[in-house]
């Protein structure tokens, strides 16, 4: 397991250096799983390590597209990485390693969970919209139709074209809360639909969600066989006029609860800007959109916080 000195991240050097070991163990542990070449061609020059780490680099500095991030690299790093393609090649070779990026997902999530961080004992739940078109745009954009379509944010108040990344995350004391799951559906799906399976699978750990989750029979089943509790907030019924005050007390202190996930939102959009997906215009440049950007995020956090 990793076993690397925290960074200086005022020094780029240095954190390409840490961030090359750091998938360099990962690929050790697991991602040659998702690497591997299954034919009798040779070993690439230009290794799958260094391809991970180039576009990650880029995106932990701040480059928030693939053209930015290849011109700096080529630019600035071509001592570090003589063999490094076409951008052609280099791009092609990205989409093809998606899945390597959602394993370095779940290894570096797997790696901070182990930290011994001060964990609150429950997890929250939400989703946050990918937006490929916004306005008069998402009426007719088609770019990734097996997967996305319009659906509406309530918390921007308008409409957009794209999907939704619903994340789980471990709430900490005084800190961000940390990604453990995530799923992506369409951007009219209901919030809750991509998680009754995965619920469904998880034992002894408490769950804080919004509105969107409010469904009784699963709540129950929850509680029942997996010893999961589903906190949601209280809703009105049809014709009343207001909550009791005991209800609205809970409400309150739900609210304080799942708001650490809203500023985790927040923070991950201003760090890498996930929410942003107009340049894609494939499945696989949607997946690597998202992918990248959560896997830059999450080594941001571990940078700051191990």
């Amino acid at each position: 397991m990793l076993n690397l000195p925290q960074p200086d991240i005022e020094e780029p050097d240095e954190l390409l250096i840490w961030l090359y070991l750091l998938i360099d163990q990962a690929y050790r542990d697991e991602l040659f799983l998702s690497c591997q070449r299954f034919s009798n061609n040779a070993t690439p020059i230009f290794r799958d390590v260094e391809l991970l780490t180039t576009f990650l680099f880029g995106q932990v500095e701040g480059f928030r597209t693939q053209d930015k991030i290849y011109q700096h690299i080529r630019h600035h790093y071509s001592t570090w990485f003589p063999k490094l393609p076409t951008y052609e090649g280099w791009n092609k070779r990205l989409r093809a390693a998606l899945d390597a990026f959602s394993d370095l997902i779940a290894y570096i999530a797997a790696y901070i969970h182990g930290c011994g961080f001060r964990f609150k004992g429950y997890d929250i739940v939400d989703s946050l919209p990918i937006k490929l078109a916004r306005g008069s745009r998402s009426s007719w954009a088609c770019v990734t139709s097996e997967i996305a379509n319009k659906g509406y944010c309530d918390c921007q108040s308008e409409w957009y074209y794209g999907v939704k990344l619903h994340l789980q995350a471990a709430a900490r004391w005084e800190r961000l809360p940390i990604p453990k799951l995530y799923e992506i559906s369409p951007a009219s799906e209901h919030d809750l639909p991509p998680w009754r399976s995965i619920l469904l699978l998880q034992e002894n750990q408490e769950i804080y969600g919004d509105k969107a989750y409010v469904d009784h029979p699963l709540q129950a089943d929850l509680a029942y066989w997996n010893g999961v509790p589903l906190n949601i907030p209280h809703k009105r019924k049809k014709g009343q006029p207001y909550l009791p005050l005991f209800k609205q007390v809970d409400n309150t202190n739900h609210s304080r609860k799942r708001q650490p996930i809203d500023s985790l939102f927040s923070w991950i959009e201003e760090k890498t800007g996930i929410q942003n997906a107009s340049k894609v215009r494939s499945l696989s440049g949607l997946f690597l959109h998202i992918y990248s950007k959560l896997a830059a995020a999450l080594i941001i956090l571990l940078i700051v916080n191990c």
